[in-house]
């Protein structure tokens, strides 16, 4: 499974503003519509999103992308109700405050520690 992880997150390395933008409106996808309102199917799911979010968001941040691009994107979502938004929201900033490595192993290295970290924090406060 980690090796998995690691290929999706190297294809984000190589992604443009349209892709990273495409690969957030898929993530939003984890809700699933019953009854005319959106709802979790389970936490796992939402840590599995929250993650590569979280990985879409850092490189984000390495490749120079305009952080206001992903925000609005949360913030106009029909698809991601209030309380992920601002899990969502939380986890963009948290990546735009990280430093900027100078060779790419090393951003690569943040970025799956980024990515495992955000899923087990995430799991963590699942599970309480």
């Amino acid at each position: 499974m980690k090796i998995s992880i690691l290929i999706k997150i190297q294809g984000i390395l190589n992604m443009n503003k349209l892709l990273v933008t495409t690969l957030i409106l898929i993530i939003s996808g984890l809700s699933h519509a019953n009854q005319s309102r959106y709802v979790l199917s389970d936490d796992k799911q939402l840590c599995e999103a929250a993650s590569y979010f979280a990985a879409v968001a850092l490189e984000g941040h390495y490749r120079g992308e305009d952080k206001k691009i992903l925000l609005d994107y949360i913030n106009e979502s029909q698809e991601i109700p209030n309380i992920k938004k601002t899990y969502f929201k939380m986890l963009l900033n948290e990546a735009y405050n990280k430093p900027i490595y100078s060779s790419e192993e090393e951003m690569k290295k943040a970025l799956m520690k980024f990515h495992d970290d955000t899923s087990k924090d995430c799991m963590k406060k699942a599970l309480r």
